[in-house]
């Protein structure tokens, strides 16, 4: 786990790495440490760096707890506007 962030009353745990048998007890006890700290009711576990974990199905850790896959986030700030309509504008590289 490399850091948390708090903002209207979420807090967020980023893990980056992996999450296996050997490490988990060690990992969940960081992660008791700072819900301790940092009590909310809404709680998310940001997993985009991890490289490894165990298979969540099988662990039974969907049944625990909701998990969803992130939408991709992306700007298109300073990006050459090609194209507006009643909608929106439409951008492209510039290339």
């Amino acid at each position: 786990m490399t850091s948390t962030t708090k903002q209207g009353g979420k807090l967020t745990l980023f893990i980056e790495g992996r999450i296996d048998s050997a490490n988990a007890p060690e990992i969940e006890g960081k992660m008791r440490g700072i819900l301790e700290e940092h009590p909310s009711e809404h709680i998310i576990i940001d997993c985009e760096k991890l490289e490894y974990t165990t298979i969540l199905d099988m662990t039974g850790f969907t049944d625990m707890m909701e998990v969803e896959r992130a939408y991709r986030v992306f700007s298109v700030e300073g990006c050459e506007v090609i194209g507006q309509g009643a909608n929106g504008k439409v951008s492209g590289d510039g290339g």
